[in-house]
């Protein structure tokens, strides 16, 4: 295993720190930006932080409800790739309780988290206990969970990951210590409820290799955090919500907007916006049932080609076509919101 020390930042975090420090124009929120808040090193090490143990996972999402935490940050910043600001917004103003549907990999990577922290410890030898305390800043109202804590020297966070090879290798550059963005202010937000000010991620690729990245405080990502926090706390108690980005914040939008009144009809006659939407959705429509008869006929094409072959393996490819089991399916439909665009006949 080797150790690397995390030097630079990956660009899109630089750049949008860097204009961020110049100050001026339009923010995020649609508000005049106000020059970055610039913490000093007494004002991170005296804020008042509070420690809640929590017992169990239900406990420790109820505490995460009215904070920004370390795995939502980067939505502040654009970076995070499951969660857009307004998304955040409209759950912090809500104070909705996300329930996190576990997938097999998260479930595997759960089950791994002890033996990899067991494993880099002895390497390293470091003194290290579990860190199951939920951290706050309750006059910013951030909030950080934890995987480890090194005791002794390093004093530090321990983050554990497991990667697979695919994403390590498209996201990650352990050679230079560059992590993915949003994993990056994750740790740093890390670092800042803690009163930490060294982080160490471990990171298990491909369930047999283990890289080790090093990660300093980093004060300039501190104040950016604090100053995206605050303001974004301020357009809560104001009202003022973000502008969605309607191709991102789609899956969200949509859940919010799952009732329509009884009989209820509205005439919107010649309304140029609605009519524009509407031809564009029968358009985008044709494309994609258009796209989905090309994509079955390559289906068939391949399957003709590659005959009753489970894998085939090709320079830039690989085809997998296994067999998958007989199993019973039985579910219960939520109710949902039926959707659909019929355009008009002209007169003949």
């Amino acid at each position: 295993m080797f150790v690397f020390s995390h030097h630079r930042w990956a660009m899109s975090t630089h750049g949008f720190l860097r204009k961020r420090l110049d100050g001026g124009g339009t923010g995020r929120y649609g508000v005049a930006n106000d020059r970055m808040v610039r913490l000093k090193e007494g004002e991170w090490m005296e804020m008042k932080r509070e420690w809640i143990t929590y017992e169990d996972e239900e406990a420790w999402l109820d505490a995460r409800v009215l904070d920004v935490t370390s795995t939502e940050v980067s939505a502040l910043f654009g970076m995070c790739p499951y969660m857009t600001l307004y998304d955040l917004w409209h759950r912090k103003r809500d104070e909705y309780r996300v329930t996190i549907t576990q997938t097999e990999r998260m479930t595997w990577g759960k089950r791994l988290e002890k033996a990899i922290a067991t494993g880099v410890a002895e390497e390293q030898e470091w003194n290290i206990r579990a860190f199951n305390q939920y951290g706050r800043i309750p006059s910013l109202r951030v909030g950080a969970s934890f995987d480890y804590r090194i005791l002794g020297d390093p004093k530090a966070v321990l983050e554990i990951k497991c990667v697979d090879s695919w994403i390590a290798k498209n996201q990650w550059d352990f050679k230079e210590g560059i992590v993915p963005p949003h994993i990056d202010m994750q740790v740093q937000h890390q670092m800042l409820v803690s009163g930490l000010d060294r982080a160490f991620i471990a990171v298990l690729v491909g369930g047999n290799a283990l890289h080790l990245v090093d990660v300093k405080k980093n004060m300039e990502v501190h104040s950016s955090i604090v100053t995206e926090v605050t303001k974004f706390w301020q357009t809560i108690e104001q009202n003022q919500a973000p502008k969605p980005d309607f191709e991102r914040d789609a899956k969200f939008i949509v859940s919010q907007n799952q009732y329509a009144e009884p009989n209820k009809v509205v005439e919107e006659g010649d309304n140029p916006i609605l009519t524009a939407l509407c031809a564009s959705y029968k358009e985008a429509g044709a494309a994609e049932t258009a796209a989905a008869k090309r994509k079955a006929g390559v289906k068939a094409e391949l399957l003709t080609l590659i005959g009753d072959a489970e894998k085939v393996k090709l320079n830039g490819f690989t085809i997998s076509a296994g067999m998958r089991a007989e199993v019973p399916v039985s579910y219960i439909r939520k109710a949902t919101r039926d959707f659909r665009i019929t355009p008009k006949k002209g007169k003949e």
